[in-house]
C-alpha cells in the first residue's frame, strides 16, 4: 500500500493542469537594503545576550512552551550563535562548499559582523558555467540550498537589491518547470557520465539528483520556497505533492533514513526553512508535521547529551556525549546535558532563527520523564524507501529498553544484502553518569572507527534488559567492544561484570579468543573516543560467537554480584546457533540464529514466547510500561503522553492533516 506515492500522482496530475493557467507575476523586490545597524533580526540585550526574531510567529501552528523554557532556550541560542560565529571564518562557493560557508557567514550576520558575513553571502559563486541557467547563483547542490533558503527569506532586507534581484531572477528560472532531472543547459543530461561527481557535469540536472531523506528534503523544500516566492505555481504544486507525500510517509511507516545520529539534523533544518518562510497555509502545516515527527523520532534515541540505541547511516564515534549533530540539537532544545556542548552544529542558524518549537511532551521524552521501565518496540522502513515502488513493508525491527538509569536497544534486519545493511549501527547501551551525562557501551563485528555496519549473519534479540548476539564462527570477524575508561571491570568465573555509576552488566562471552586492547585507527574517530577503552575479541570455535549481556539498575554492586549466580547461559545447543539467557528476575531470552540470505532475522523466545515477525508492524508500540509513544503501522497518526503532556498528529493520505496539543 502506497497510500503517500498515490497522493504524490493526484496533486502531480493537478500541477499539470495549472500550467495552463496565468498566474498573477511575482516580482523582486528593489528596495534598497536596511542599514545592518537598524536590522531587526537580532536584537542585543544589555548583558550581550542576542536575541533572535523569525520572520513570522503564527500562533495557531506553534507548539507552546512554558516561558522558563523559552528564556532558557534564548540563552544556550545566544551562546551557541555566539561560540560559531568565532569558528575560524573560511571556505568557498565551489561545488557544494557552501554547506560550511554560508552558515558561517550568517552566523557573524546574527553576531554582529555584518559587513563581513554579507560578503561572504553574496559574493559571487565560483562554478559559474554550472550555474550559468540561473543567473550565477548556485541553486543546484542541495547542501548549498538549505543555506540559501535562510539567506533569502531571513536576510533578504539586508541583502543589496542587486543580489536580490539575482537570486528571485535565478530562481524564477530555476523553478519555470520542474529542475530535476531537466537537461543542462551546459551539460545536457551529463557529458561526464564516467565522472564520480554528483554534479552537473555528470548528473546533468538543473539540481542536485540524489534522494536521501536530508537531501530530497533541501531539494523538495527550496524548489517550493522558489517557486511559491517567484510565482512559478505548476512547479509549487507539484514540489507541494512532493512534500505530503514525504510527510505522509513519515506519519504512515517511518523514515528511510531512520534515526540518523548524523542525517536526521540535515533533515530537520529544510523543514525548518518551509515552515518559516512559505506562505501556504497547509504548507506550513505539513512543515510542522514533519518536524514534529522528526523531533520526536529523535527523542526516543536522546538523553543527557547523548544519541541510544541503533540508527542507520551511523557514526561510529557516536559512543561519547555530544558525538553528533543531533547530540548539539536537541541539547539546544532540551538543555539536559552534563557537559557543555564544545562545537555548536553550523545549523543552529536554522534553529535560532525559526519560530517552531518541538511539542512540550517530545522534550519531556527527550528528557526520559516518565515511569520506568519501558519497552518499546518499532520498526523501520527500507533504507531505500524513497524509490517508488519499494516496499513499505518494515525491514528493520527495533526495540528498546528505558531503565531508571540506562538506555538500551538493538536491531534486527531481515535482509542479508549489503545494501540494506550497510551503516547500520546495531546496538547502543547508554548508561547514567555523574561527569558525562552517560556512558556507553557497544558490541559488534564492525570495528569502530567512523562508520559501523551490521554484517551478513549478525543478530540480535533483546528482551527489556536483556540482549544476545551471535555471528557466524565461519566468517573470520571478530567482535569489537566499546566501554567508558571509568567503568570498573571484574572478571569472574567467565562473567565479565561491569559497573557504571548507578548501572550493573554482567557480560558472557561466547566462542571468543582472549580480549586484546583495540586502538581507533581513524584519526577523526580516535579524537572523538578520549574516554574509553576499546577491546576485539576474535571468535574462535563452534559454529556460532558472541555474547550475552544483562542490564539492572537498582542495586548495589555486592547485591548485584550476589544476584549473578542466579543468572545462568544455556550454549547446550549452540551448534544449531541456540542460545538460551535466564535472568535475575527469572525470565529467558532465546536467540536462534539463521544464516539464510533470503530470510535473515533470527529466531527469538521472549520468556518461552516465539516473536512473529509478521504481527510486528507498528511504527512505535510500547509492551510494557507507560504508553508514552504510539504509531501504528499505515495509521497517519503520532501519539505522544508523557508526564501528563499529551500531543497528536495527523497526516492522513487525503484530506485534512490534524493536531492536538495538551
Amino acid at each position: 500500500m502506497k497510500c503517500y506515492y498515490a497522493a504524490m500522482r493526484v496533486a502531480f496530475a493537478t500541477a499539470i493542469v495549472s500550467i495552463f493557467c496565468a498566474p498573477t507575476q511575482a516580482q523582486p523586490s528593489e528596495k534598497a537594503a536596511v542599514n545592518p545597524s537598524d536590522w531587526k533580526g537580532v536584537t542585543a540585550a544589555a548583558d550581550g545576550m542576542l536575541i533572535f526574531h523569525p520572520i513570522r510567529n503564527e500562533p495557531e501552528l506553534n507548539n507552546p512552551w512554558p516561558a522558563d523554557w523559552e528564556k532558557a532556550y534564548e540563552l544556550r541560542a545566544s551562546e551557541a550563535i555566539q561560540l560559531l560565529a568565532k569558528r575560524p571564518f573560511g571556505g568557498t562557493t565551489s561545488g557544494e562548499s557552501e554547506k560550511n560557508l554560508y552558515p558561517q557567514a550568517i552566523a557573524q550576520v546574527l553576531a554582529g559582523d555584518r559587513k563581513r558575513g554579507l560578503q561572504a553571502l553574496e559574493q559571487k559563486d565560483h562554478d559559474q558555467q554550472d550555474h550559468a541557467q540561473t543567473a550565477g547563483i548556485d541553486y543546484y547542490w542541495c547542501f548549498t540550498l538549505k543555506g540559501q533558503m535562510r539567506k533569502y527569506f531571513y536576510l533578504h532586507d539586508l541583502l543589496t537589491p542587486e543580489h536580490r534581484k539575482l537570486m528571485f531572477d535565478g530562481g524564477k528560472l530555476w523553478t519555470e518547470i520542474e529542475p530535476l532531472r531537466r537537461p543542462h543547459s551546459v551539460y545536457g543530461k551529463g557529458k561526464d557520465p564516467g565522472v564520480e561527481s554528483w554534479g552537473p557535469n555528470a548528473k546533468g540536472s538543473w539540481v542536485d539528483i540524489r534522494n536521501t531523506d536530508n537531501l530530497r528534503a533541501m531539494r523538495d523544500t527550496s524548489v517550493y520556497l522558489m517557486a511559491e516566492e517567484t510565482g512559478n505555481e505548476a512547479t509549487r504544486l507539484l514540489y507541494k505533492a512532493k512534500i505530503a507525500a514525504y510527510v505522509q510517509m513519515l506519519h504512515h511507516i517511518g523514515m528511510s533514513e531512520w534515526d540518523s545520529d548524523n542525517y536526521i539534523g540535515h533533515t530537520i533544518a529544510p523543514y525548518h526553512n518551509l515552515y518559516d518562510f512559505a506562505k501556504d497555509p497547509e504548507v506550513k502545516q505539513l512543515a510542522k508535521a514533519a518536524l514534529d515527527w522528526l523531533y520526536t523520532a529523535g527523542a526516543v534515541k536522546w538523553w543527557r547529551g547523548g544519541t541510544g540505541g541503533p540508527t542507520l547511516r551511523n557514526y561510529a564515534y557516536v559512543g561519547n556525549p555530544f558525538g553528533s549533530s543531533v547530540d548539539d540539537m536537541f541539547e539546544l532544545y532540551v538543555g539536559d546535558a552534563v557537559l557543555p556542548d564544545p562545537s555548536p552544529d553550523r545549523d543552529f542558524v536554522h534553529h535560532v532563527t525559526s519560530s517552531y518549537r518541538p511539542p512540550v511532551s517530545t522534550i519531556l521524552l527527550a528528557k526520559k520523564q516518565f515511569k520506568k521501565p519501558v519497552e518499546l518496540l518499532a520498526t523501520k522502513p527500507a533504507y531505500t524507501n524513497w524509490k517508488p515502488g519499494d516496499p513499505s513493508e518494515p525491514m528493520f525491527w527495533e526495540t528498546s529498553f528505558f531503565g531508571e538509569t540506562f538506555q538500551l536497544g538493538s536491531v534486527v534486519c531481515r535482509d542479508a544484502t549489503e545494501m540494506y545493511r550497510w551503516n547500520v549501527g546495531p546496538m547502543k547501551l547508554m548508561a547514567w553518569s555523574e561527569k558525562r551525562g552517560v556512558d556507553f557501551f557497544q558490541g559488534n563485528t564492525e570495528p569502530f572507527g567512523k562508520h559501523n555496519r551490521l554484517n551478513p549473519g549478525d543478530q540480535f534479540g533483546q528482551y527489556r534488559n536483556k540482549l544476545i548476539f551471535l555471528s557466524p564462527a565461519d566468517a573470520g570477524r571478530s567482535v569489537y567492544f566499546q566501554f567508558p575508561a571509568g567503568a570498573k571491570i571484574e572478571d569472574r568465573d567467565g562473567v565479565r561484570l561491569v559497573q557504571f555509576d548507578k548501572t550493573m552488566m554482567a557480560l558472557w562471552p561466547i566462542n571468543l579468543g582472549k580480549p586484546e586492547a583495540f586502538a581507533v585507527k581513524n584519526k577523526e574517530g580516535a579524537e572523538r573516543f578520549p574516554d574509553n577503552r576499546f577491546e576485539q575479541a576474535k571468535i574462535e570455535g563452534g559454529s556460532w560467537g558472541g555474547y550475552a549481556i544483562e542490564v539492572v539498575d537498582g542495586m548495589s554492586y555486592a547485591d548485584f554480584t550476589a544476584a549473578v549466580g542466579k543468572l545462568k547461559l544455556d550454549l547446550t545447543k549452540i551448534a544449531d546457533g541456540r542460545v538460551t539467557l535466564t535472568g535475575i528476575d527469572g525470565k529467558t531470552l532465546s536467540v536462534t540464529g539463521t544464516k539464510s540470505a533470503g530470510n535473515a532475522l533470527p529466531v527469538i523466545e521472549r520468556n518461552g514466547e516465539k516473536v512473529d515477525f509478521s504481527a510486528w508492524r507498528d511504527v512505535y508500540r510500547v509492551v510494557e510500561g507507560e504508553n508514552i509513544i504510539e504509531q501504528k503501522y499505515l495509521s497517519g497518526t503520532l501519539k505522544l503522553s508523557v508526564d501528563g503532556k499529551t500531543f497528536r498528529s495527523t497526516v492522513p493520505a487525503t484530506g485534512k492533516m490534524e493536531f492536538e496539543n495538551k
